[in-house]
């Protein structure tokens, strides 16, 4: 009977100290979470090759009429091709490493990083418990914490265009691809969604025109 009193009594001091502890850390875990999650998904869309050759004239097409723009037309068709192939090279990318399924290409910085993190079930950080206390002298102290990821929804990909004046005589065009990721942030503290748009540039481009008579006079 005793020792029954005494497995309560230790339980409900655990639940305590770990509901404290979890109002407590939460908040700057989540802060150093959401900043990796950024930089991972950051890294992987830099390190996704291109998956098709790009044709800039088929992109982007200018009409003039002497010196002046008469029209400036973007083949969103052919832009929102590519954002599909892309969505499905960062599909395959993400779940392979959250599966433990990736392979590297190369020996690069960037491929050893991903091949570490599919090795260790997509943890793609460990966060030591010293740098939820904001101290820079215990940033690297105490047991780690992994921060994992988990894939919710497909990757969507939408395409944005825009014009606008640059100078006296030029305009600046634009056309890119907004990658919104979604996926599910895991801690031992609590789960999150994270969800994120990224530009990816396609064209941007400075077209000069004719100067205007009132800037000549």
């Amino acid at each position: 009977m005793k020792k029954r009193y005494i497995f309560i009594v230790i339980t409900i001091i655990l639940a305590i100290v770990i509901q404290v502890l979890s109002v407590n850390i939460t908040p700057a875990l989540k802060k150093i979470a959401d900043k990796e999650i950024n930089r991972f998904c950051q890294m992987v869309i830099n390190n996704t090759p291109f998956p098709v050759t790009l044709d800039h004239q088929e992109l982007i097409k200018i009409n003039r009429n002497g010196d002046e723009i008469a029209t400036i037309n973007f083949n969103t068709s052919y832009a929102s091709s590519i954002g599909a192939k892309m969505v499905n090279k960062l599909d395959e990318l993400f779940v392979a490493i959250e599966e433990g399924t990736y392979k590297k290409t190369d020996n690069s910085f960037y491929q050893r990083r991903f091949q570490k993190m599919s090795d260790e079930g997509g943890v793609i950080a460990s966060i030591p418990i010293g740098a939820l206390t904001q101290n820079p002298f215990l940033a690297g102290v105490g047991p780690k914490i992994k921060l994992k990821y988990e894939t919710i929804s497909a990757i969507t990909c939408s395409v944005e265009k825009d014009v606008k004046s640059y100078g006296v005589n030029h305009v600046m065009v634009s056309l890119k691809l907004v990658i919104k990721i979604k996926m599910m942030v895991l801690l031992p503290f609590y789960n999150e969604e994270f969800n994120k748009d990224y530009d990816y540039p396609l064209v941007m481009e400075i077209i000069e025109g004719e100067v205007p008579n009132w800037y000549q006079n």
